[in-house]
């Protein structure tokens, strides 16, 4: 359930967001922050991205994943880094127990 989870939100948002890129590009992303609705959704998704770093990279290092590919895929591609890291600790977790 922990890997399925990721997994079924990961595939679906990461192939929508690779449409979306390459449909409008990157500069409209520019765009669409300049505006006040745009500019307010990013800084939401930036604080909770934030927040969610604040919990992945202690338990990563806990769990002996190393957390800075995510942490520095965040910045780049946002929650598509953090669902990565879900499905890592998944896979982790069923080796670990298999």
């Amino acid at each position: 359930m922990r890997l399925i989870v990721p997994l079924v939100v990961f595939i679906p948002f990461t192939i929508f967001s690779v449409f979306i890129t390459v449909d409008h590009g990157l500069w409209a992303l520019v765009e669409s922050i300049q505006s006040g609705w745009g500019l307010q959704v990013f800084l939401d998704l930036v604080i909770s991205a934030t927040i969610s770093l604040t919990y992945i990279v202690p338990e990563a290092r806990q769990r002996g994943i190393n957390p800075w590919p995510y942490v520095i895929s965040a910045g780049l591609v946002g929650s598509i880094a953090l669902l990565a890291y879900l499905i890592h600790r998944g896979v982790a977790e069923r080796q670990a127990a298999a």
